[in-house]
């Protein structure tokens, strides 16, 4: 996602929650970039069995 600056959809979203703001749903035809703005950060969650879970926060380095 931050290499190629795109956002994957969210699976199986048909019905977003049109209550929930500041939330931005992505589906099939939003996968872009919301509102062009840059990506700077992923977040990726793993759960495991018996309570093994793990988070893993990436971020973009900017050239100075």
């Amino acid at each position: 996602a931050l290499q190629h600056q795109r956002v994957p959809p969210t699976l199986h979203l048909t019905e977003p929650e049109p209550c929930a703001p500041g939330v931005e749903h992505v589906g099939l035809e939003h996968a872009a970039c919301a509102a062009g703005r840059p990506l700077r950060a992923a977040l990726s969650n793993s759960f495991g069995f018996g309570g093994m879970n793990a988070s893993l926060l990436l971020g973009r380095v900017e050239p100075q």
